[in-house]
């Protein structure tokens, strides 16, 4: 699929959402106790295949959808997250605006082409200077600004682009089984920070394995 039709398509879905609420601290904490989960057994609940808006429950934890290798799981803890792209090489969870049109951020976990994760940042640092990007690799690897192609996972379940507004941060894990990108895509620097906290909140739940 391409980019471009992939993010307009990606804004769309938010507008039906700006209703749902936004990041606020208190909402966006999680529980200093247990949390109670429907899931059988206390199981992480695989996200299906397929591409479709669904809601998430904050009260679940959540596993990668079937297929997709190294297992990924989290646990949202506010209500307004949603996925829309569910494959065995990429899935997403995103948070709308608090007001206004568009996604505040999509967190991506993407497989990539490329057979490690030094080589697949080598791959986005190149698309990043096709579309004028900039590319920052101190502590963290960050993309800023552009217009382009910047992030493709292997069959191409999720594409992202470098966008003029925008901020695109990549992490990588290489387990055993191959290599794993966490994204998080603004694309309105703006609200960054806002997009931060409430990101927070789902990747510090993430579990790979």
């Amino acid at each position: 699929m391409r980019t471009r039709a992939l993010l307009v398509a990606a804004v769309l879905t938010f507008l039906t959402l700006a209703g749902c609420g936004g990041a606020d601290s208190e909402r966006d904490s999680p529980p200093t106790g247990p949390v109670s989960s429907p899931s059988a057994a206390g199981e992480p609940e695989p996200l299906p295949l397929g591409k479709s808006e669904l809601a998430l429950s904050p009260n679940v934890q959540y596993v990668s959808p079937e297929g997709f290798a190294p297992a990924v799981s989290f646990q949202a803890f506010a209500d307004g997250w949603v996925s829309t792209h569910r494959s065995a090489d990429a899935f997403d969870v995103s948070r709308p605006l608090p007001a206004g049109d568009g996604p505040l951020e999509v967190i991506a976990f993407i497989v990539p082409p490329e057979g490690t994760g030094k080589e697949a940042l080598a791959a986005i640092a190149q698309r990043a200077d096709q579309a004028g990007a900039t590319v920052a690799r101190k502590g963290e690897f960050v993309v800023t600004g552009g217009d382009g192609p910047l992030i493709v996972s292997r069959d191409q379940g999720i594409a992202l682009d470098a966008v003029p507004d925008g901020t695109t941060r990549v992490e990588t894990t290489d387990p055993a089984q191959g290599p794993v990108l966490r994204v998080l895509w603004v694309p309105d620097a703006a609200n960054l920070a806002a997009a931060d906290d409430a990101a927070n909140v789902v990747t510090s739940t993430i579990q790979v394995s």
